[in-house]
């Protein structure tokens, strides 16, 4: 490989890089400085988009005589031949001057971090071996060529064990972090479990209807952590709706403070399809203009039906910040929906039942002659109309 170290291109810039350093940048700096000291050589480090990760100081004079001789961009070529380049990843070269060594190896921490090591050696045995080339004078610290390729495979002994060891402390961290999320997740999933099997539970409950639902909308907004919910009834002339249940921890105003007769065409999203609405979501100016004006940040409403027909709707909003829905919270709703359903199913034939009850005793008590009704085993009385009595 020959290496023009005189090229100037321009370097890329520093805006791009997106990685995060494996260890303290002071720290290889001293490392360096030290390294460079002992071993009468000059190295640094380029980051991954061949920036400066560590630097020489100005003013050493060898420095100086370095850029003079090669330019502000001297290490380029080497930084751009590593980066390309899967197979070699350690170069030593002879530059145009024969007295001094370019080398430079590459550390490859992941697909994205890499960190390319650059090493400059003046030689001091190199008097017999000039031919026709310039020698370049005046440098102060020089090095035998042995020792250059002792120090730089020395050099990259201490890097890779310094990089290696943080990486496996960062790996370390990755690994505790990813079981704390593990454990989260199943203390979350257990919570949901909870409060389902609670609301749940409340199928079999004699309460009315709507404290059930003050109930179900509680359990479910403590633990997807939301601020307000309610539950709108279609009144029968299909045009407005009463709001019969609602929970908030919100301290303002409230979003619908008015509970009765709420038209329906003065909400812009009520309409027969689920609506879910993140604070980043795309939003007409018409929906737009009615959550600001109730200070609502993130929305979802979803219709409950009987027999197929859309006879309320469920309604969780956040007013006190920003909220895009995950998945498993929208899921989890749409769970409860299903409940709410359940239970207003059975609450109807109940009262169908009840009601079916009510008109058959009316008839029998109207029939115009005396009617009862006697179990044939134990000889009770079951029932008697009015004209029996």
């Amino acid at each position: 490989m020959h290496i023009d170290v005189s090229d100037k291109k321009q370097m890329k810039s520093s805006s791009q890089a997106s990685y995060v350093n494996v260890i303290d940048k002071k720290e290889i700096q001293k490392i360096q400085d030290h390294f460079n000291e002992v071993c009468k050589v000059y190295s640094f480090c380029a980051d991954s988009m061949g920036n400066p990760f560590t630097g020489l100081p100005d003013n050493i004079p060898d420095i100086s005589l370095l850029k003079e001789l090669f330019g502000d961009k001297y290490y380029y070529i080497m930084y751009e031949y590593l980066k390309g380049n899967d197979i070699e990843k350690q170069v030593i070269e002879i530059t145009e001057y024969p007295n001094i060594m370019l080398a430079g190896f590459k550390i490859e921490v992941n697909s994205n971090e890499k960190y390319f090591w650059i090493i400059y050696g003046i030689l001091e045995d190199t008097e017999a071996e000039t031919g026709n080339k310039k020698i370049a004078e005046g440098f102060q610290h020089k090095i035998s060529k042995k020792n250059f390729y002792y120090a730089v495979d020395l050099l990259r002994l201490i890097i890779t064990g310094i990089y290696g060891k943080s990486k496996m402390d960062r790996e370390t961290v990755k690994e505790m972090n990813h079981k704390k999320n593990a454990v989260q997740n199943l203390e979350n999933e257990l919570r949901k479990n909870e409060a389902m099997t609670s609301i749940v539970q409340l199928l079999e409950s004699d309460n009315s209807f709507e404290d059930i639902l003050t109930e179900i909308l509680k359990t479910t907004c403590e633990l997807l952590s939301i601020s307000c919910a309610n539950v709108m009834q279609i009144n029968r002339n299909g045009i407005e709706v009463d709001i019969i249940s609602s929970y908030s921890t919100y301290q303002g105003e409230e979003a619908f403070p008015s509970k009765k007769n709420i038209q329906i065409n003065s909400i812009p999203f009520l309409n027969d399809k689920p609506v879910i609405l993140s604070c980043n979501s795309y939003i007409s100016e018409e929906v737009l203009r009615f959550l600001k004006e109730r200070d609502i940040k993130s929305l979802i409403l979803m219709p409950i039906l009987h027999n197929n027909k859309v006879v309320m709707y469920a309604c969780v909003f956040e007013q006190l910040f920003d909220r895009v829905w995950q998945l498993s919270e929208i899921k989890f709703i749409g769970d409860v929906i299903k409940i709410i359903q359940s239970i207003l199913t059975k609450r109807i034939a109940k009262n169908s039942f009840a009601s079916s009850y009510a008109s058959l005793e009316a008839i029998l008590n109207n029939v115009g002659s005396g009617l009862f009704v006697r179990d044939i085993e134990t000889n009770e009385l079951l029932f008697a109309n009015r004209v029996f009595l």
